[in-house]
Formats: structure tokens, sequence, C-alpha cells
């Protein structure tokens, strides 16, 4: 399980570095979501650095996804962490600020209104050459073991998906300062932090045909769904998923992966059920799908890998 889960996240950070990790936007009120974390960082980094915040009032909201942006700020607050071995201060500020048509800046992000996030460190700085190189993946300064060289990489492509940036400014014996900066949001809707929710909603005997290709992945999607008390038909492609129900009145959801073989995939697949069978609700679920990552999408989406609570939770909410 715990390598299932380092795998996990090191494929999560490739895909953000790509840009094709599948994001779920909502507001979020980033003095909020730093407020909330504060204690957390401080905990994960230990008592002999400093957690400082300068939260600018109200500096707005922005979309973007939650676990995305607390993954990335802490990724930066344990860099921080690692060039400061002596101790140090690691402060954490937000402020609006304004692009202009400077060429210079629309090269890196266009015009217009931004929510800058800095984490900033009191440690040893890195050489321009290093500067240079940060943000490859893999590419990493620390001993073997000790990190993967994924984490600015991570960041650098969250931001870029999102449509904004990333800056590292670094002096050695000085200190480093990262700051990312977030497109302005229009939604003016106000933005709470997400909390985890841990509960599991149980099904009461409706039928749910599970449509993945890997054996793996069905046993275990199966299993969980007949212990929540699902009934449960498989189809290991898009063309036995249709045949299943055209036999198959009583399914009331299909979750279907969107990678699939047999020359239909997922988006495919769902649109033929909305077509023959429009009661019939929708799942679709991937590890990576470039169309999920880049295209806009009304259907539920659950990303591999769930926990037993993620799945409980949008079955029953798309059931209901």
């Amino acid at each position: 399980q715990d390598a299932a889960v380092r795998a996990a996240r090191i494929t999560q950070r490739l895909l953000a570095f790509a840009r094709k990790q599948p994001l779920t936007r909502q507001p979020l009120d980033l003095n909020t979501a730093l407020e909330d974390m504060e204690e957390m960082l401080q905990r994960a980094i230990g008592k002999t650095v400093e957690v400082r915040m300068h939260l600018a009032p109200e500096p707005g909201v922005v979309d973007a996804d939650i676990d995305q942006f607390e993954t990335a700020i802490l990724n930066l607050a344990l860099n921080a962490r690692d060039a400061m071995p002596d101790g140090g201060q690691i402060t954490i500020e937000t402020e609006g600020v304004h692009f202009d048509d400077d060429p210079r800046t629309a090269q890196e992000a266009p015009p217009g209104d931004y929510l800058r996030v800095s984490v900033s460190d009191t440690g040893t700085g890195m050489s321009p050459e290093t500067v240079a190189r940060a943000i490859e993946p893999f590419f990493t300064t620390k001993e073997m073991g000790a990190g993967t060289g994924l984490g600015l990489s991570m960041v650098y492509g969250f931001m870029k998906q999102l449509g904004g940036h990333a800056r590292l400014y670094s002096e050695p014996g000085h200190g480093t300062r990262v700051s990312l900066f977030f497109p302005r949001s229009h939604n003016a809707t106000a933005a709470h932090a997400a909390t985890a929710d841990a509960s599991t909603p149980e099904g009461n005997g409706e039928t749910i045909l599970v449509v993945e290709d890997d054996a793996d992945v069905r046993l275990v999607t199966v299993s969980r769904l007949e212990g929540l008390g699902y009934k449960v038909r498989i189809a290991s492609d898009g063309a036995s998923a249709l045949e299943t129900l055209s036999r198959a009145p009583d399914v009331m959801l299909a979750l279907v992966d969107v990678v699939m073989p047999g020359g239909m995939d997922g988006h495919a697949v769902a649109d033929e059920i909305d077509r023959r069978w429009p009661g019939v609700k929708v799942i679709l679920t991937s590890g990576y799908s470039p169309r999920m990552a880049t295209a806009q999408t009304t259907r539920p989406f659950l990303p591999k890998p769930s926990t037993r609570a993620q799945l409980a939770q949008l079955v029953a909410r798309t059931l209901k």
C-alpha cells in the first residue's frame, strides 16, 4: 500500500509538470486556505523553522484545485526547510498584482490581475546554475533518497495549467523566494477551503456497471461497490459495456474508465449511453486523460487512485 501511494504521488507530480493532471477547479480564498494550513505546515517542517504568514487583506478569490494548491505549498515549505539545516524562518505572503502588456511578462503569463503567493526562506540559497535547472523533473541537489526532484516541477506545471506562472529568485547565502501568480477569479462567490470527508454512504441494492480493462483495478472497484451494498455488473471495454446494457435494464449507473482498448474511449462510451439509455447515470474515471485534463465536461469524474470514501460519496451523489 505504501509503495502504491508513493508511486501514485510521483505519477501525479509528473502529470502536473506535463500539465496533464486533471484539476477539480473551485473558487478558492487563498488567505483562508493558507490559514487552514498553518498548523499542519509547522508540524511538517519541525520546531527549528518558524512559519510566518503576512496575508494581504482580502486578496480575492482564484479558481484552483484545493488539493493541488495545498500540495504545492507543502512542497515549497519542505524545500525551504531542507535549505535551512540549522533552522530559520519561512515567510508566506499574499498580495494582488497586475501584469501589463510588457512583452517580457506576457511571455510568462497573459496581462491582467493576479494574486501572488510567495514562499521565502532564510536558507543557503542557490547558484544561478542551480536556479536555471530547478524546475527540471528529477533534478535535485539533495542526497540520494532525500527527494525525487519533482517538487518544483509539479508546482510549475500546476501553475501553468491554471493559466498562471511561477517565478524563482535566489541568492547564495541569503535565501530563496518562490512566487506563484494565480489569475484572479471573476467569481464573487465566497470561497472556503474544502475539508476532507471520510464518510462512506452505502447503497440500497442499485445495480452499477463497472467498465474497466485493468483486471486488478476492476477487482478492487467491484469489491468496494459490493461492500457498499450495490449489485455490480462488469465489462472490460466499450463494446462489451454496450452489450451488457442492452440486456441489463436494471443498471442505474455506469462507472466508465476513460482510456480503454477496442477503439472506444470512455467519452465515446458515455456519449453512446446518453443516446441509447438516457436514464443511466455515468461517472468517468481515469488516472491519465489529456481530454479530461484540458476539456470541460459536465459528467462526474473520479480520479485514480481514489479512496473507498471518494468512490462511495461520488456514486451516492450521482445516483441522487
